[in-house]
């Protein structure tokens, strides 16, 4: 989910993690596209397979479908920049998210920008 002033934005609705009555909505296929574009960018080293479900792997699953989550949740909400400290997945990836139209930085870069 993500927060925004006067409310929040969900991502796609996932079956056994969304929950009903909540922000997450149903998506097409562009938003199934998406989805997939974004999990080969995080997990490189797996686009020639499938990245393994949370009923195989809950940890390393929990965290692609976390992140992918949150920068579709991000691009429905219009914000202008992606503001995270994980340097590790998300900021090393700047420039194939700046091509799916996402801004990554850091707290002090997204600070910096607004003075």
């Amino acid at each position: 989910m993500c927060q925004r002033r006067g409310g929040s934005t969900g991502a796609v609705f996932r079956l056994d993690v969304s929950v009903l009555d909540k922000p997450d909505a149903l998506g097409g296929d562009a938003d199934v596209e998406l989805d997939q574009r974004l999990r080969r960018l995080l997990l490189p080293e797996v686009s020639s397979r499938d990245i393994p479900g949370s009923e195989q792997f809950p940890g390393a699953a929990a965290k692609v479908f976390s992140d992918v989550d949150h920068l579709i949740a991000h691009l429905k909400s219009g914000a202008n920049a992606f503001v995270t400290l994980d340097k590790s997945t998300i900021l090393k990836r700047r420039a194939g998210l700046a091509a799916e139209g996402i801004v990554a930085c850091l707290p002090t870069e997204a600070i910096n920008t607004l003075r």
